[in-house]
């Protein structure tokens, strides 16, 4: 993993992440580049949250499976999905590993194929 930070002439700082990941090729067939990118793009809100407010998530675990917390994982999910099907990938294959990841984050059943 590597992290840049960039200061910007109006005192902002832009925050650079690049993961580069092995993932198995069972698990990327099951779930795509959503195996990784949703849990990444939880722990961003999470910072992005506490940068912006100081306030913090009491219990990471309850959010997950809040009706927030579920729409925000779909949301990721659905993104992750996009760029790979942007990328060149099967659209059959997006379909199964946008659901596949939907459920994983969200603790919801898939849906019936």
């Amino acid at each position: 993993m590597e992290i840049r930070l960039t200061p910007s002439p109006d005192q902002t700082t832009t925050l650079e992440l690049v993961h580069t990941a092995i993932v198995p090729d069972e698990m990327w067939d099951t779930f795509g580049p959503g195996a990784v990118g949703v849990g990444w793009e939880q722990g961003a809100f999470g910072l992005s949250l506490y940068l912006r407010t100081g306030a913090t998530v009491d219990d990471p675990e309850a959010w997950q499976v809040s009706d927030e917390g579920r729409a925000y994982s779909k949301g990721c999910s659905e993104g992750w999905g996009a760029a790979s099907l942007a990328a060149g990938a099967d659209p059959a294959v997006v379909d199964r590993n946008i659901a596949a990841t939907t459920a994983f984050y969200t603790g919801e059943p898939e849906p019936a194929a």
